[in-house]
């Protein structure tokens, strides 16, 4: 990358995604019949955007599920790809000089239907502005946009007190009903 700088970002993107496809599979090696949990992926997703990316911001991470979400074999490197994609997207875009703490929160929360991974940065973009709503965005959220798993996961983004959300949630059949724990 050092004797091409300009493909840097492009090598970053495709170190990411390939990284996300790893994680996923490394995931569901670990556990019989494949299943990966929600919370899981996405911590290893996020971390390994910061290693890959040389970014020196962390993402804060909060992981609001009160019992483990599974995720269907099949969808576990979508929704990874997708995650690493919003993530990227939001250091990417996000504001830089000046930010008070992490420049990128990330928080799963669970439903008793799903799930919701929201991924958030600061960005000046003024509150209501008209943001992508499918395919047609740039270039990091267009390939988020097709690689969402149907039917079961939706993808949503919201401007609104110097912040973008990004919305991704899940249902089945690509979350797993939510196993209990004894206890």
């Amino acid at each position: 990358m050092e004797a091409e700088p300009a493909l840097a970002p492009r090598l970053r993107a495709v170190m990411g995604q390939v990284n996300a496809i790893a994680t996923a599979h490394g995931l569901q090696g670990r556990t019989p019949g494949g299943e990966s949990l929600l919370c899981e992926l996405v911590r290893a997703v996020c971390e390994g955007v910061v290693a890959i990316t040389g970014e020196h911001r962390a993402v804060d991470l909060s992981l609001d599920v009160v019992s483990p979400v599974g995720l269907d074999p099949g969808e576990a490197i979508p929704v990874a790809l997708v995650v690493n994609e919003l993530v990227i997207n939001a250091f990417k875009h996000g504001r830089r000089d000046g930010d008070p703490g992490p420049a990128v929160a990330v928080t799963v929360t669970g439903a008793p239907d799903g799930a919701c991974v929201c991924v958030h940065n600061a960005a000046d973009v003024a509150d209501g502005a008209d943001l992508p709503r499918d395919g047609n965005g740039g270039v990091g959220l267009g390939l988020a946009y097709r690689l969402l798993p149907r039917p079961g996961a939706e993808l949503s983004l919201q401007a609104g007190d110097g912040r973008v959300a990004a919305r991704l949630v899940l249902r089945h059949p690509v979350v797993r009903p939510p196993r209990r724990v004894p206890g």
